[in-house]
């Protein structure tokens, strides 16, 4: 009996090497994402992260000239007492044409900005009076067209009240529209976070206190009160004129507040949850009172 081995007609003839192109085309399309999300732009703005201090009106023992990193505190690095200091530093820019801004996210508590030795900026009382700062929000300063250079001679003095958190932070230099972004989410949270904060415990105060006056229940005045208070000490970071002397304002807005906010805002939540815990109830009472 003889056998023959014949092709099956039906079944399709496969290469001895198919290359697999679905999977090349992805590995291709893997590796241009890649080399796109490691490629690295040249960023819209400079850092100037070290300056030249020289201290024109401060302690005697503090050195006159000397390089200094940033951000600088004054009250720490030199000490609680007034004074005027002058930072200096080489900024390289390319000149674009395009408009340039420098961005302080802190300084204080009274500034002026000269670049080649032209004003161009002057912010806050001089020297700073009473509850009057620039340090409670970041910074921006346009600089001119005609100033504009590849090297600029930038100088900032600030001049230091004691206790009241002087000094310059880092500076950003560079292209004004790369730089605003991150200007205006620092001022969200320096400046509008604090006002939506101060609106909404001022609402939720008033709130309670109506509560109290409708039913006469203590915890609502507790909690009124206490919601009150955390409204006083967050409007002490937003006003900029202080319209008393200073220790009845620290007194009023701020160490009032911050002892006795807290005892009312526990004894309101001791009520709220019906807590039976006499010695509790007590301490909170005294803590109440002695604040």
């Amino acid at each position: 009996m003889k056998l023959s081995l014949a092709p099956c007609q039906n079944a399709p003839m496969r290469p001895a090497f198919s290359p697999p192109n679905g999977l090349l085309a992805w590995c291709l399309l893997l590796l241009t994402l890649l080399l796109a999300a490691t490629a690295q732009e040249a960023p819209g703005w400079v850092r100037v992260a070290r300056a030249q201090l020289e201290i024109l009106e401060g302690p005697a023992q503090t050195p006159a000239q000397q390089e200094v990193a940033l951000p600088y505190h004054w009250d720490r690095v030199i000490a609680r007492v007034d004074g005027v200091a002058s930072f200096r530093a080489q900024v390289h820019w390319p000149h674009t044409g395009r408009p340039v801004a420098l961005y302080f996210p802190r300084i204080g508590n009274a500034y002026a900005v000269f670049i080649n030795g032209h004003e161009v900026a002057r912010s806050g009382l001089w020297p700073p009076g009473p509850g009057n700062g620039t340090e409670r929000e970041p910074q921006w300063v346009s600089v001119p067209p005609d100033l504009q250079a590849v090297n600029m001679d930038l100088e900032v003095r600030i001049a230091a009240s004691a206790g009241r958190y002087g000094g310059l932070s880092e500076i950003y230099v560079g292209d004004a529209q790369a730089l605003e972004s991150s200007y205006l989410t620092r001022r969200f949270w320096e400046v509008a976070s604090r006002q939506i904060l101060g609106a909404l415990t001022a609402l939720l105060g008033l709130f309670g206190l109506w509560l109290w006056w409708r039913q006469r229940d203590p915890v609502y005045l507790y909690y009124g009160v206490a919601e009150l208070l955390w409204t006083a000490l967050t409007v002490r970071t937003l006003v900029d004129s202080i319209p008393l002397p200073m220790p009845l304002w620290q007194l009023l807005f701020y160490y009032v507040p911050l002892c006795l906010a807290p005892p009312l805002m526990y004894r309101s939540i001791a009520h709220m949850l019906r807590l039976q815990y006499v010695w509790l109830l007590r301490a909170l009472a005294w803590a109440t009172w002695i604040s």
